[in-house]
This record gives C-alpha cells, structure tokens and sequence, in this order.
C-alpha cells in the first residue's frame, strides 16, 4: 500500500520532497531549503547545462530552487517501504502544503531534466524523451509552466510526462504537514 495515499486528496494541494533521513530536523525547523539540500539531480543538471555552454536558460536559477514531486503514487512507489524501490532504506518523503509556499512556483517535465543526466553521464546516445541534450533543454524550457494554486498544478500536470514542482526558493517549514517512511 502506498504509504502517502491520504495525501492524494484534494488533488494538487500536496507536493513530495524526497531526501534522507538525517536532513528531515534540518527541515522541520527551518523548511526546505536548496543549499542545505541539494541533490544530485541539480548539480548534475548543472553540469550538463555547463557542459553545453548555457547559462541559465530557464525562468529560474537552477540552483537556487526545490523540487518536489506532485504525484503521490510515484513518490510512494521510490520510498524503501515499497517493494520495488530504488532508494536506500534512509529515504523519506517530506509533504508539501503547497499552499503555504509563497516562493514562485512552476510545473516542469522532469523526463527532459532526467535526459540531460544521462547525456552527462553516457552520451546522447542513452537519452529516452529527446534526441539532443539541445532538444532536451528546449523542451524542458517549454515544459515549464507557472502555477499558484493546486488547481493551477492539476491542470497542468496531466500535460506533462513526469511532472516536478519547481519552486523558486526555499520551502518554509509551515509548509511541511509530514515527514514519511
């Protein structure tokens, strides 16, 4: 059973950041916050923009934002509770009221960001939703969408492959509801 489903409803009011156990004190008192938790996925997106010569080609500085995940099945499904998770045991999921954020938000297809890791890590050749990294970073770019409400992430994230919610900043803690293992 998947461990986040009552936070399935109302759709688009919550939102799903993974990161390690050892960060979720760090978070409960001071909120989600992109420098204290930066993962591998940011600085690996970096890398491929630089890599490519870009300098910040989205609506937002890709190292200053959060990411969370707006679909709780998936998030549930990568949690170490579920059988086929991917993630190691110290893995949890903080909830997201997405209310309570008052940094810009965006929806973003997160498929095109995982292609730019791949292309950084194994050439052009291993990337499944793009034929060019180029492609890629175009495609991401018209992917995103800004939102402000749930309504708002709903409606735009069926549009999307995977959708992530960007926000362009830091999470405060009023915002975490849960912490979930």
């Amino acid at each position: 059973m998947n461990p986040l489903i009552e936070y399935q409803q109302p759709p688009g009011a919550y939102a799903f950041h993974t990161t390690k156990q050892e960060n979720v004190d760090a978070i409960r008192q001071d909120g989600i916050k992109h420098a204290i938790d930066t993962s591998s996925t940011t600085s690996s997106v970096e890398g491929a923009l630089r890599k490519l010569g870009y300098d910040s080609p989205f609506p937002f500085d890709q190292t200053a934002v959060t990411y969370c995940g707006v679909d709780a099945e998936f998030t549930g499904e990568m949690l170490p509770s579920h059988p086929d998770s991917e993630l190691n045991s110290h893995t949890v999921a903080i909830v997201v009221d997405v209310q309570e954020i008052i940094a810009p938000m965006y929806l973003a297809d997160m498929t095109l960001a995982s292609d730019l890791i791949d292309y950084l890590y194994g050439g052009a050749g291993i990337m499944l939703h793009a034929d060019t990294p180029e492609e890629a970073i175009e495609r991401y770019r018209e992917s995103i969408t800004p939102v402000e409400t749930p309504d708002d992430i709903v409606s735009h994230a069926d549009t999307l492959t995977h959708a992530e919610l960007v926000v362009d900043g830091n999470i405060p803690p009023s915002a975490i509801v849960d912490v979930v293992q």
